[in-house]
């Protein structure tokens, strides 16, 4: 029998709308959210990095109990819920600022709650999505909806932007508030079946089954390699981008809008990945190509310590380009994988292993970079970034991803 076009199957075409309009609207308040600190209350810089801080301190703190949580509940209705309480917190932004009651204290609860409410989103939304395409059809809905991620990434901040300039921060908030619950509106009408297998009466304690998931992420023969490859890269890559504005703003006197471009061609590049990810999955095999593509990017990292040069930063840009891009191939097939490879009871706990990883690491990366900075100077953390960047594919050489050419799911 013939499969449909994923864009011609409803349910998915609800799934991405919501996605769409969520993830436009979470990258217009990444902008927006700190610009009604700056602008509006005069934070200083300790009060902005705080928070920041708020938003990720949520996948630290719930991350692991967040998975087992969704795994005893329908994600659907964990989603549309997620949506409708980032709603809430963000339209209460605007309200206090028009009553003249805004207070950073209430900017750092609202950033700690939404940071909360996409955690659930997150790990339900990937969790859910194997219930609504077919198995064979989810490297397709993950490179349209990663596409879109990378699209959103470049071009929501740029029109957060705007929208602060021309209507203010806290109205750029309101439109974000809208953005979800449009999203929770089309996430209402997807019809996909959730069986009751999924959402057990009787389960075992909460830490018995976060530790179920956390031995199936890094007992499996494929998700361990790959949550120690995704690891390094978050790691490396942190302390690469923690330093490019101190690099080429403050050391070299480059301008914001340079910044701004070098790392718009990542964005740029990331979308390119995810939009070729099926097209080098089936031209190097599904298995293959989860460390072939990182092997190919390689010496693109290695064009990184150029940043420190002046005058020859922008060879840097080039292997940049093509790092990003392997990084948006990555994504798609990775998280195919991790789908496939799992069974639909653990879904919450594996996508929730990951995201805990994987943001832990990001804020060792930062102090790491800052700690080794302070030390020996930036341009030594751009060649243990470049260095790190292009060996990190090794740990998925040296697994069962290099013995078999398409994709081994047991």
């Amino acid at each position: 029998m013939t499969r449909r076009p994923l864009f011609r199957q409803p349910d998915f075409r609800r799934l991405f709308l919501s996605a769409t309009f969520a993830k436009f609207g979470h990258h217009i308040g990444y902008l927006a959210l700190p610009l009604v600190a700056v602008l509006t209350l005069d934070a200083s810089a300790w009060e902005v990095g705080l928070l920041g801080a708020m938003s990720t301190a949520a996948f630290l703190l719930i991350g692991l109990p967040a998975g087992a949580w969704v795994d005893r509940m329908r994600r659907r209705p964990v989603m549309v819920t997620a949506d409708l309480i980032r709603a809430v917190v963000m339209a209460s932004v605007p309200i206090a600022w028009w009553y003249g009651e805004l207070t950073m204290t209430q900017l750092y609860t609202v950033a700690l709650v939404a940071g909360v409410g996409t955690v659930f989103f997150d790990v339900a939304s990937q969790s859910f999505l194997p219930r609504v395409v077919s198995r064979d059809d989810l490297t397709g809905a993950n490179s349209a909806l990663v596409s879109l991620d990378s699209f959103a990434t470049i071009t929501g901040r740029g029109v957060g932007g705007y929208l602060v300039q021309w209507l203010s921060a806290p109205i750029a908030l309101a439109i974000e508030a809208v953005g979800f619950l449009v999203s929770a509106s089309y996430l209402a009408f997807v019809r996909a079946p959730e069986p009751i297998t999924i959402v057990e009466t009787t389960r075992p304690s909460l830490r018995k089954d976060i530790g179920e998931g956390v031995r199936h992420v890094l007992k499996h023969p494929g998700l361990g390699p790959l949550a120690i490859c995704g690891v390094l890269v978050n790691l490396f890559m942190t302390m690469l981008l923690t330093m490019a504005p101190i690099m080429l703003v403050s050391e070299l006197g480059l301008s914001a809008a340079v910044l701004g471009g070098f790392l718009a061609i990542g964005g740029a590049g990331g979308l390119v990945g995810a939009m070729l990810a099926r097209r080098i999955s089936r031209l190097l095999g599904s298995s293959r190509a989860i460390w072939m593509v990182g092997a190919l990017a390689a010496p693109g990292a290695l064009t990184l310590p150029f940043m420190t040069v002046a005058d020859w930063w922008w060879l840097a840009t080039p292997g940049w380009a093509l790092l990003a891009m392997a990084i948006g191939v990555d994504n798609v097939l990775k998280i195919s994988y991790r789908q496939a490879a799992t069974p639909d009871r653990l879904l919450g706990r594996m996508n929730a292993t990951f995201r805990f990883l994987f943001t832990g690491i990001v804020a060792i990366g930062a102090v790491l970079a800052g700690g080794v900075a302070e030390l020996f100077g930036t341009p030594t953390v751009m060649w243990i970034a470049a260095a790190g960047m292009a060996t990190s594919w090794l740990s998925l050489y040296f697994s069962i991803f290099r013995r078999h050419r398409d994709l081994p799911t047991d």
